[in-house]
């Protein structure tokens, strides 16, 4: 997922996150640098766990606020804790 937007103000973006299963999943939610580590003025905010029907989409909000220029890359991970499968979507956020 790419965004631009501008430094200093909170950019709030929907996500579809599925269910493939047959039953219900609860899913933690990781927000994960791509570079190993993230930049002090970037705030990403998510809700730590999601929890979807079976064989069925949720939406979720992100939201995400940069102070300063840039490029900022990270990684949205979807784990179920109890099977270990997971599902992940790369962002990219350009502020200028």
């Amino acid at each position: 997922i790419r965004v631009e937007a501008p430094a200093k103000k909170s950019v709030s973006q929907k996500v579809s996150v599925s269910n493939w299963m047959r039953t219900a999943q609860r899913f933690a939610v990781y927000v994960e640098p791509v570079d190993g580590q993230f930049d002090p003025s970037v705030e990403v905010k998510a809700p730590s766990t999601i929890d979807i029907p079976a064989s069925s989409s949720r939406d979720i909000r992100i939201s995400v606020y940069v102070y300063n220029e840039g490029v900022n890359a990270f990684t949205l991970r979807f784990l179920n804790q109890q099977t270990g499968e997971y599902l992940f979507m790369m962002w990219k956020f350009t502020q200028r």
